[in-house]
């Protein structure tokens, strides 16, 4: 059986809990594996799940642009 470790930020107390509820399959699987279980995000029963708020939308998008307006001028140079 593998080691599992999780690094936690130093802000937190060593008395503050942090939950997280699984079912059991799911629990052992990652004690197994290793790695998590994450649902797709089209089988969220509420439709608001996992979006990202319309600011962070926006941020998002010129980073991408900008990510892609350097790329470009990276291509061009010979």
């Amino acid at each position: 059986m593998r080691n599992l470790q999780l690094k936690v930020e130093d802000l937190l107390s060593r008395d503050t809990r942090l939950w997280r509820y699984t079912d059991l399959a799911k629990f052992v699987s990652l004690l197994d594996s290793g790695s998590l279980w994450l649902a797709r995000s089209d089988t969220f029963k509420e439709q608001s799940e996992g979006r990202f708020h319309d600011e962070m939308r926006t941020a998002l998008e010129s980073a991408y642009e900008s990510f892609e307006e350097k790329e470009g001028s990276n291509k061009q140079r010979p």
